[in-house]
């Protein structure tokens, strides 16, 4: 660990309070040091975060990462975080967004990850979700980049290593005519600090991308509990998070962002922003299961009922019955409504 002085990276006087509330002091640290000797791992769990400091705290270790990368080799546990310095292309083409309390837990609480009926849609190609996770009691993630790519173009923000392009051709050759999300992560674990994590998630399935191209490396990393529980966590989370924006009920705006007038002010520049506005009936299902813990209501989903034809069979409808009517197209049940696909036969 090379010695640095407190703002070498540039950073804002809100980065540096996060990062002395964490324990990161890289400012404090000999030569000799380890680089996360002192994160305080219960500070870390339990940090308050307001906007843009999960955004902070991801812009500051890319910063970081891509500053000493020079220091070390691929032997030294750096092959997660080698070519990171592409996260600052990715940042710029990103729109940021954070998620109200009541649609986080919303989203990762109380819906159940369901099987895609039809391929979902990235409403933008580049989202950074300013938002944190916590994964089980010892790990966590601030802030994660998404955006869409196809099989053929997957690898072009980040260069792909001499020894790495066998794998990569077969994984392009396989995925040639999908549609994929890739997501970027930043993660802490207890004992290990912070790494950026890369996933890939089918847009058609709604499921993690096959592994079966993975090299033994990354094969050997994902077999661990944590880490499939936590890949877990993030693809359901995700398919959530994508039903929630595919949902035509959900009004997405977007602003932007005055970076002139921040950085006047000290204000570290920011993607332009996001923001959901929910149309009353859905808004006021959020807040029933938000605010209402003993709901049983089990009308997680809701879907449109084609137009079809019925027959009055009931005695009830007296000189009406055995009349056909025609019954209009019409939305059915309560909550996110899933893409749907009607096959004909």
């Amino acid at each position: 660990m090379f010695i640095m002085e407190k703002g070498y990276f540039g950073e804002d006087e809100r980065t540096i309070y996060l990062l002395e509330q964490i324990g990161f002091d890289y400012w404090n640290r000999g030569e000799e040091d380890l680089m996360f000797e002192n994160l305080n791992h219960d500070r870390i769990m339990n940090l308050e975060l307001t906007h843009y400091d999960s955004y902070r705290l991801f812009m500051f270790f890319a910063v970081f990462y891509d500053k000493i990368k020079n220091n070390f080799s691929s032997d030294d546990g750096m092959m997660m975080i080698r070519k990171v310095e592409s996260v600052f292309g990715l940042m710029e083409k990103s729109k940021l967004w954070r998620l109200e309390d009541s649609q986080d837990k919303f989203l990762r609480e109380h819906l159940r990850p369901m099987k895609i009926r039809g391929e979902l849609i990235m409403p933008f190609e580049h989202i950074f979700l300013d938002n944190s996770f916590d994964i089980g009691e010892d790990s966590k993630i601030f802030g994660m980049i998404l955006w869409e790519v196809s099989g053929s173009d997957r690898d072009e923000d980040f260069e792909v290593p001499e020894d790495m392009k066998p794998v990569a051709d077969k994984v392009n050759e396989y995925y040639r005519d999908k549609l994929i999300c890739n997501i970027l992560y930043l993660r802490y674990e207890k004992n290990f600090g912070f790494v950026f994590t890369n996933s890939l998630y089918d847009l058609a399935t709604g499921k993690q991308c096959n592994a079966l191209f993975r090299t033994e490396l990354a094969k050997k990393e994902e077999s661990d509990k944590k880490i499939k529980i936590e890949k877990k966590i993030i693809i359901g989370f995700l398919t959530n998070l994508l039903l929630f924006l595919n949902e035509p009920r959900v009004v997405i705006h977007h602003k932007e962002v005055n970076n002139n007038a921040r950085m006047k002010k000290g204000k570290i520049p920011v993607p332009s922003l996001l923001r959901t506005i929910l149309k009353t009936d859905l808004r006021d299902y959020i807040e029933n299961i938000y605010f209402n813990e003993s709901s049983n209501n089990k009308l997680d989903y809701s879907f449109w009922v084609r137009k079809h034809k019925r027959i009055l069979s009931s005695p009830r409808y007296k000189n009406k019955r055995g009349e056909i009517i025609i019954i209009p197209a019409h939305i059915r049940g309560k909550g996110l409504m899933p893409p749907q696909e009607f096959i004909i036969q």
